[in-house]
This record gives structure tokens, C-alpha cells and sequence, in this order.
């Protein structure tokens, strides 16, 4: 049967009330649906979440299949419990806050413990209002419920292997730092407050300088600086306090290489380089009395042998058998008195006298020059004294390593020794021309190196080693000139 359209405006009207009249219905029943419990509960299973209904007891009234499946329920059971039933733990809290949660009517991300049927414990969020009759009284509780035990144990295992790592950093004798980019401390294991005196609780924020020296601003040459601009390690010694610390400084980076933070490690030497000091000065006491020793008992044998066959030879003039013996016992104590002058030079090369510095220094660069394939200069503008003997002694023997190292390792052509006072500082400069290093922190150095870096310390001075690989090396040596 054809389709009856209609003929006037007025049948038009008629039929768009109609329209109106059934999308009306249609509107009222998918409401009606939606609003159900069923169709909400299912809802709430696909997205695996728990619902659950208390009465003004705080009995469950009624709840989704998802939260019975969630504690493993069957259906029905869990209707005839009490959501106190559920805890695990936490109910003087449940008494305290359900009262509470009546009259405020809101309750948002609240944790609970809670336990499955079997008894496994479960950790909860709980998201929950009030329903309110027309009188305003409380009706009943709906609350939406969403397991978190896998987070939680995830965050407590993570926890635990904090825990663990601050239990070996809080075992080691070093101290370890943690800074943020505006060099402020972020974590300290307890070795820091040990050392500093600053309880542990008051060392976050604040800077390394308050912690080490007790100052108002950063040291010269702070070992933070370089390695939060350059992003390479940094290693190097610090006094404070009557107290010797060697420095370990390393940047931290994020997965796209920008430094987020620096981690220092700190090392109390003191003890050490008192020990190694000793050490040096009972070496240096020896090599004296050694010294003395060759020069007052054997030189002076050697001093009268050579003169008694210089005798000999006048009494033996013509006689062709014996003089030449007499010659060769001369020529054989001049050689032994030269050699024993060379070890006595190795022994204590710099003389006990304001410029017996001065002195050395020369001799080394004339010694090397004609030694070695390698020109030796001594570059020295005006007449310097330095009185303290250990001052003297130490610089020489750091000069000598680092022209013994240059030759050795570095392939140079020369070598420059320069010796200067700069405000009432004595710098010693050793410079060459060879191919350079990297020196990297923490990275083991050799004897030499460390050797240096020693008699530095001792004496009270810095030692500054810049090296660029093609272009030489340069030591430069800072002490204080009494």
C-alpha cells in the first residue's frame, strides 16, 4: 500500500507532533535503561571496577559482579557482611571516618586494606557519596572501588631497594653527595654528618661549601663547578678544617644526555697523608745521613787515596814498572770520587740554602739537555730564595718527575722550568711540547702522578695539570713563600 504523505500544512504539523511524541518515549526509556543498576554494574564489570552500597551501618547492600569477583566472592556472599567485614586492617579509622563521610557526604582516593575471601590482602582506592533522602537524611553510601595492590607492591619494593641502597651507602667511610643543577644537596649518606656535624635532617639544600668549609661562598677552583658546565668528571684535593679530602665529582644525565644533578664522592685523607708525610721526611732524614755519610767517611778515603798516589807518582818518577800503577790508582780514585759526588747529587741534589733551589733547577736542565735528545730550559727572571728546605727540596723533586715524565711518555723536544713569585706565592711552571693526555677522575694515575701530587700537598701548595692531547702539558705548582 502506497505512502500517505500529507496534502496541507496543518496534517504536516499533525505528524511532526507525532515525531516528537515517540522520540519523547524513545528519550524516557534509554534514560530509564541507563540508569538502572544492571546496566551500570555491567558497565562497571567490563571496566573492572568494584561498586558496592552501604546502609547507614555500613552494611553492603549491594554491589556489581566485578567487586565479588575482585575479593573472590560468589554471588550473594558478600551481601550478608558489613564493609568493617572486609578490612584487613585500618577499622578504628572506618569508625572514625564513616560518621564523618555521613554528614560531609564526598569521599575521594581513600586506601584501604582490605582481604579476599581466601585472606589475601588487597590495597584499595575507594571513591564514595552520600544519597540523601527528601528530608536530608542519609540514606546509603555508593562508592567506587579500584585495586591498586600491584602498585602498591611495585612502590614497596621499590622502597625497599632504596632502603637497601642507603643501608650500603651509610656503611661506607666515604662521604657521598648528591647535588641538584643550583648545587644543592639532594641526598647525603651518614658519613656527611659525621664529618660536618650537621645532622642529617639539616643537610638538604643546603650548599657544599656550608657543609665542607663552614663558608659564606663557593672555594676557588670548587670541584662542583666544572664538571655541572663542562660535563666531564673532576678530581682534585681540598683542606678544610686542619682536615685533607681528595674529591671525586661526577655529572649525572638524564636518557638525553643533559645533566640533571651532580654526584660527589669525598674522601678523608688525613690520616694517610700524615702517615705518607712521615714516610718522606724519614726518606728525606736518610738520604741525608746517607749523604753525609759517602761525603764525610768515604769521600774524604777516596779525597786521600787520590792524593797519596799523586805522591807516589813524584817518588816513582823514572821508574818505568811501577809508575804507571801508581798512575792508574790515582785515575781510578778520581773516577770513584766523581761517581760518589753523582750519588750524592741523586741523593740530596738541592743544597741546604736560601737558593739552593735555584741552583738544582739549573743543574736538571743542563743534566737533561746533555743527556737526552731534548732541549732543557730554566727560565728564572730575578734571584729567588726560598729559605724553608722542605719547600725547596719537594719542588725539585716535583720538577724532576714531571721532566722525567715529559721525556718518557709525552715524545716532546722540549721542556721549559720557570720559577716566579706572584703575590707572595712561589709558582713553579713545567711545561712541554709533546703530545698530552687526558687525565679522567677517578681513573687510576701512576706513581708519578701521585707522586706529585703528594709532595704538593705537604708543603701546603696546589697542583694544577692541564693537558690537551697534540699540544703538550703543562704542571703548575702554587706555594706559599714565608
Amino acid at each position: 500500500m502506497p505512502a500517505k504523505y500529507p496534502k496541507t500544512l496543518k496534517e504536516c504539523y499533525a505528524v511532526i507532533d507525532s515525531l516528537k511524541q515517540e522520540i519523547t518515549m524513545v528519550k524516557g526509556a534509554y534514560n530509564e535503561i541507563m540508569n538502572s543498576d544492571i546496566v551500570k554494574r555491567r558497565m562497571m564489570d567490563d571496566a573492572h571496577l568494584g561498586e558496592i552500597e552501604l546502609d547507614t551501618k555500613s552494611n553492603i547492600v549491594g554491589i556489581n559482579r566485578g567487586f565479588e569477583t575482585l575479593l573472590g566472592y560468589e554471588e550473594g556472599e558478600l551481601l550478608q557482611l558489613t564493609f568493617y567485614d572486609l578490612l584487613s586492617e585500618g577499622h578504628e579509622t572506618h569508625d572514625y571516618v564513616f560518621p564523618i563521610f555521613k554528614r560531609t557526604g564526598v569521599v575521594r582516593n581513600l586506601t584501604w586494606k582490605m582481604k579476599t575471601k581466601q585472606g589475601q590482602p588487597l590495597t584499595v582506592v575507594l571513591c564514595g557519596r552520600a544519597v540523601y533522602d527528601e528530608a536530608g537524611q542519609f540514606k546509603k553510601a555508593v562508592g567506587i572501588i579500584l585495586d591498586i595492590t600491584e602498585q602498591v607492591n611495585i612502590f614497596e619494593t621499590l622502597q625497599e631497594v632504596e632502603r637497601e641502597k642507603a643501608l650500603i651507602m651509610d656503611v661506607m667511610t666515604d662521604c657521598i653527595i648528591y647535588y641538584d643543577t643550583d648545587l644543592r644537596v639532594i641526598w647525603a649518606n651518614k658519613m656527611v654528618s659525621k664529618i660536618s656535624g650537621i645532622p642529617p635532617e639539616e643537610l638538604a639544600g643546603k650548599r657544599c661549601f656550608e657543609i665542607c668549609h663552614k663558608a659564606q661562598g663557593f672555594c676557588k677552583g670548587c670541584p662542583l663547578g666544572d664538571p655541572l658546565h663542562t660535563t666531564h668528571p673532576k678530581a682534585g684535593e681540598i683542606r678544610a678544617n686542619d682536615l685533607i679530602f681528595y674529591i671525586m665529582t661526577y655529572p649525572v644525565k638524564n636518557s638525553s644526555g643533559k645533566t640533571i644533578g651532580i654526584v660527589q664522592i669525598i674522601r678523608n685523607t688525613t690520616e694517610q697523608k700524615m702517615l705518607e708525610r712521615e714516610v718522606l721526611e724519614i726518606s728525606t732524614k736518610e738520604r741525608k745521613k746517607i749523604g753525609n755519610d759517602l761525603h764525610d767517611g768515604l769521600g774524604q778515603m777516596l779525597t786521600g787515596i787520590s792524593y797519596m798516589s799523586n805522591a807516589l807518582q813524584r817518588n816513582l818518577s823514572g821508574n818505568e814498572n811501577t809508575l804507571p800503577i801508581a798512575e792508574n790508582i790515582e785515575a781510578y780514585s778520581k773516577r770513584a770520587l766523581q761517581m760518589m759526588r753523582d750519588i750524592l747529587n741523586g741523593l740530596c741534589p738541592v743544597a741546604e740554602d736560601p737558593d739552593g733551589l735555584m741552583t738544582a733547577l739549573e743543574t736538571l736542565c743542563s743534566n737533561v739537555s746533555s743527556i737526552y735528545n731534548v732541549k732543557c730550559y730554566y727560565d728564572c727572571c730575578k734571584d729567588i730564595q726560598v729559605p724553608d728546605y722542605e719547600v725547596s727540596n719537594n719542588l725539585y723533586f716535583i720538577a724532576q718527575e714531571a721532566v722525567s715524565n715529559a721525556i718518557k711518555h709525552s715524545k716532546c723536544t722540549r721542556v721549559t722550568i720557570r720559577l716566579k713569585i706572584i703575590n707572595d706565592n712561589l709558582l713553579l711552571t713545567i711545561e712541554d711540547d709533546g703530545i698530552g693526555f687526558i687525565e679522567e677522575a677517578g681513573a687510576q694515575t701512576g706513581l708519578g702522578m701521585r707522586s706529585m701530587r703528594y709532595r704538593a700537598s705537604i708543603i701546603c701548595g696546589t697542583i694544577d695539570i692541564s693537558s690537551t692531547q697534540g699540544k703538550g702539558t703543562t704542571i703548575k705548582v702554587f706555594t706559599q713563600v714565608d
